[in-house]
């Protein structure tokens, strides 16, 4: 998968919506994106064994294109379109909430060419005059203007880990290496970085000139600098450091400041001038429990690692149960058939896929009918015995007033019912932490879905007391869930720590609408660990009879 190409497909799309071209030519760019980046489809081996053209949904002009980024590295309709489109009226279509054909209006009627000049207009209440627009559209773009600038120079989890694993191959392939890891922020499993740092093994002069020929890098005392990763541009250093030195500096650029500074502060620094073969060795000299990387946030995990109280945590191994899934039947891409298949392939042996409800008829929610339908092609695919036992389930609408999305008639024929909240984001904090309280006492509720309705780096999420909803769900034995995909991380870990603390169950879902999304699942595992989650903490570890059970109960 070409993530370069995949951003050309889809800004390519959007600049023929600001352009008002053939919106189904928009659409084409669109879902070629999609299968890209879906199917993950290495488009320079397709290109060089012709069979891109086996490729459902990407017609002959869009092969054309492809071929041609291929061997040019360009492609000529993104590249005629950047010189009709001032760029910064691509970036206005960044902000959260304005897509192209408002960003379009705004751009003709007012002349706004950047999010400054839009920034200004919004502040001289210049869009009240707007059809579609008013104050609180102002409001709302202003939040989303302050969100975008604090968004800037931060990179979400899984590009940073793409990026930063596509370095350390590289550093390995080469001749002046002999080892290469990931450090910093991101070897905690930071949910977003704005750098990545690479800890290498190897002749500082000769390695150092493969980098610099390669990434154009600036070194000094062997930190190399000043680049920035192959697909996302993501600012990184490498430090060059001997066998000698190499586990100590990997430990030293790891930790956090707070977590670094205790450290020193309890074991003194005559350990970083000891050679070891690796950490594990390390901490077996300083005579505590390893303190795996991503606990290395605070002073507190030292305290526990001298009380031998560290939590063992989950591991991709433990897991057993996919939960929280989509397909076909809402606004999914693949069929139930294929989700399910697609988790058994993984190691899973039960599958729950939770459908949009009636209300989020924009995502093809299921109205009562179609639910009675889905329930029928469900128990179809069990009797055929495909290995991995599927679930019925429904991602239900918290409704504004905290209800469920259906009568108790149609909750109950359930198997687990997902309740998350998909609109009214403006409501109090009151109302909103009311709604979610509301939802959670509800009989019929297993899972609370996404819980603060945040998207990283793009939206903050509802204002609501996240405490007192942990609270309740410890009250009213409910499941809360870590949202797997990368753009929510939902639970935070932050949130999910204090939910064991209050001794609420945890559920890792990948919230997947696709086959290819269902590996989202280690994000979230990576989450859950750096909460200190252990596989107790884990819903998803229990068999299929005992999580049925639990759920009951």
């Amino acid at each position: 998968m070409d993530a370069n190409l995949i951003q050309i497909l889809e800004d390519t799309a959007t600049m023929l919506e600001l352009a008002g071209e053939n919106p189904f030519k928009a659409r084409a760019y669109s879902s070629a994106a999609h299968i890209l980046e879906e199917q993950q489809i290495d488009v320079f081996k397709s290109v060089k064994e012709n069979t891109l053209r086996n490729v459902a949904g990407i017609g002959a002009g869009l092969r054309e294109g492809i071929t041609e980024y291929v061997h040019t590295g360009k492609f000529a309709e993104y590249e005629r379109l950047l010189k009709e489109i001032p760029s910064g009226v691509l970036d206005m279509t960044r902000l959260r909430g304005l897509g192209a054909k408002k960003v379009r209006s705004l751009h003709i009627q007012l002349g706004v060419s950047s999010i400054s000049e839009l920034e200004q207009a919004c502040r001289k209440d210049k869009l009240c005059d707007i059809k579609g627009f008013g104050k609180k559209s102002q409001e709302t773009i202003l939040k989303a203007i302050e969100m975008w600038r604090s968004s800037q120079g931060n990179f979400h989890q899984h590009k940073a880990l793409m990026d930063a694993e596509a370095i350390v191959s590289f550093l390995k392939e080469q001749k002046g290496f002999k080892a290469a890891e990931i450090a910093g922020d991101l070897r905690r499993r930071a949910e977003t970085v704005s750098e990545l740092y690479i800890i290498a093994e190897g002749k500082s002069k000769e390695a150092g000139e493969v980098l610099k020929d390669q990434f154009e890098l600036t070194e000094k005392n062997g930190i190399l600098e000043g680049g920035h990763s192959p697909v996302f541009g993501i600012p990184f250093v490498v430090e060059i450091t001997d066998r000698k030195n190499y586990v100590q500096r990997l430990h030293e650029t790891t930790g956090s400041e707070e977590f670094l500074i205790a450290f020193r502060k309890q074991f003194g620094e005559d350990f970083l001038k000891k050679p070891f073969k690796n950490e594990e060795e390390l901490y077996e000299f300083l005579k505590i429990p390893y303190i795996e990387p991503e606990l290395r946030e605070s002073a507190d995990i030292i305290k526990l690692a001298l009380q031998n109280k560290l939590p063992e945590l989950i591991e991709p191994k433990h897991m057993r149960g996919m939960l929280h899934c989509h397909s076909t039947w809402s606004d999914g891409h693949n069929s139930i058939r294929e989700m399910a298949l697609g988790a058994k392939a993984l190691g899973y042996e039960y599958f729950a896929i939770c459908d949009h409800s009636r209300t989020a008829s924009y995502a093809g929610g299921l109205t009562i009918e179609r639910v009675k339908a889905q329930h029928e092609e469900v128990d179809k695919l069990n009797d055929e015995d495909l290995g991995i036992r599927i679930l019925k389930g429904i991602e239900s609408d918290i409704l504004p007033d905290g209800d469920l999305d259906y009568p108790d008639a149609i909750l109950k024929t359930f198997d687990i019912v997902v309740a998350s909240v998909h609109s009214s984001f403006t409501q109090t904090r009151e109302s909103q932490t009311a709604r979610i309280i509301k939802a959670l006492e509800n009989p019929y509720t297993t899972i609370l879905g996404h819980a603060t309705g945040r998207i990283l780096l793009s939206r903050a999420g509802f204002d609501v007391d996240i405490e007192a909803i942990i609270d309740t769900a410890a009250e009213f034995g409910k499941i809360i869930e870590i949202n797997a995909n990368p753009y929510r991380f939902d639970l935070s870990w932050q949130n999910a720590k204090y939910a064991k603390e209050r001794g609420v169950r945890i559920a890792i879902n990948p919230d997947a609408h696709a086959v290819a999304e269902l590996e989202l699942t280690n994000l979230g595992i990576g989450i859950a660990r750096k909460a200190g989650l252990e596989k107790s903490d884990i819903v998803n570890t229990l068999s299929c009879d005992e999580f049925l059970k639990l759920v009951k109960k």
